[in-house]
């Protein structure tokens, strides 16, 4: 019997995601790294776009270095010149755009899911193939052929993810049986890391009553 609260739906086709494969680690990351939004640089303001004009006439006031057409109101294009100063530096890391992936964050339902299911946690993530992972509820699975999900079918080697927003409300979405991972408890990393060793036959006692051993 399952329990009330806190259950997940389990798949019956999926694919299991050891160390080996790499999508574990980049799921830590992703986990561990928020996609959240960054401030970015005011855009910088023409020079020269309101001249200043004489309060009497009306007409602009001409200054040296000023462009010819001023009057326009129009920035100048101007081709870039070395000024002396060296390379440019870095921009401030505050002001860089947020990670598109590898993150923690909502995810789009237009692009192609990849469900993801971390035994150890007993939850589901959607994530898209640049690994930007939201938690993601599935109450039922539909691996039926060309499952009805919502008001679409599903096509060939697809299945169909129920998620849960309330009680009362689900969205439904076809997921390609390839992109249906399950990450192992853990026990995967003890076993690829773990020294191979090389454990020579026994053996029978009768062999031994033979052998003998010089010692130099």
């Amino acid at each position: 019997k399952l329990p009330v609260f806190n259950w997940q739906a389990c798949p019956m086709r999926f694919k299991m995601m050891r160390v080996d494969t790499g999508i574990p680690q980049e799921f830590k990351q992703a986990l561990t790294t928020p996609c959240s939004a960054v401030p970015k640089p005011p855009p910088e303001e023409p020079e020269h776009q309101f001249p200043e004009r004489d309060p009497d006439t009306g007409e602009p006031i001409e200054k040296p270095g000023a462009a010819a057409d001023e009057a326009s109101g129009e920035a100048q294009k101007v081709k870039p010149q070395d000024d002396g100063a060296g390379k440019q530096e870095e921009k401030d890391a505050s002001l860089a755009e947020p990670p598109v992936g590898h993150c923690s964050g909502p995810t789009n339902d237009a692009d192609e899911a990849r469900m993801i299911f971390d035994v150890k946690k007993n939850a589901w993530y959607r994530c898209s193939n640049m690994m930007r992972c939201e938690p993601w509820d599935i109450r039922k699975i539909d691996d039926s052929e060309n499952a009805q999900c919502g008001t679409k079918k599903c096509g060939p080697e697809q299945q169909c993810f129920v998620h849960r927003i309330s009680a009362l409300q689900s969205t439904y979405q076809c997921v390609k049986d390839d992109e249906v991972m399950m990450l192992a408890d853990g026990d995967d990393v003890a076993k690829l890391c773990m020294p191979l060793i090389w454990v020579p036959p026994a053996l029978p006692s009768r062999a031994l009553r033979g052998l003998h051993v010089n010692f130099l």
